[in-house]
């Protein structure tokens, strides 16, 4: 009885190709929205303004993501809500590749918040998409926030990404002196991939 149970659930789940979650932008932006957020029902022209698709693109993925179980919805009239599918045994994974890629800078965004902080840019490993298991998250910050208050605003977003964040904390004059010194360190950081997460990225100069 217990091998039909599992032969049954095991039936019940759909294949969900690994293109599927490796695919264009549109597609990652889908689910960065919707996976971040489980709890919340979208519809198509919300998430078509909230990603700035259009909704015929917006329509063309979330049939994808439907169709693989990943997105579960439901209708109301003529409106179609759709949600992250919590049930679905790829759910968790699905959140962390969200939560370490399009979903970061939202993350790290929000703990962060606008006062005293001018620039903040992820740096590294997860940058670059090349993390490990234990790899940190690299993130350089400037402006007036103090290295404590940054310690403290990103406990949060700590604990929802499951991997410690190391914050580099300048202020702006040590940022502008740097960069006027041709600091190696800032060099090598903006000459690699960075990960925007307040304000422009300045392009290294040559």
């Amino acid at each position: 009885m217990y091998a039909i149970d599992i032969r049954s659930y095991a039936a019940s789940i759909r294949y969900v190709p690994p293109n599927l979650l490796l695919g264009p932008t549109a597609r990652r932006a889908i689910l960065a929205r919707t996976f971040l957020d489980p709890a919340r029902e979208f519809h198509l022209r919300e998430l078509a303004r909230l990603t700035g698709l259009a909704p015929r693109t917006v329509q063309q993925e979330v049939e994808k993501l439907v169709l693989a179980d990943l997105l579960a919805e439901r209708r109301s009239g003529n409106r179609r809500y759709l949600h992250a599918n919590e049930r679905h045994p790829l759910f968790q994974p699905v959140r962390q590749i969200v939560l370490m890629t399009d979903g970061l800078a939202d993350v790290l965004r929000a703990a962060l918040g606008a006062e005293g902080v001018e620039l903040a840019l992820v740096y590294g490993s997860i940058a670059s998409a090349s993390p490990k298991a234990g790899s940190d998250v690299d993130l350089l910050v400037v402006g007036s926030l103090g290295l404590r208050d940054a310690v403290r605003r990103l406990g949060k977003a700590q604990e929802a990404l499951g991997r410690e964040i190391n914050p580099n904390v300048w202020t702006r004059a040590e940022f502008d002196r740097r960069i006027r010194q041709k600091d190696a360190f800032l060099r090598r950081v903006l000459q690699n991939p960075t990960l925007p997460v307040v304000g422009t990225v300045p392009r290294p100069e040559a």
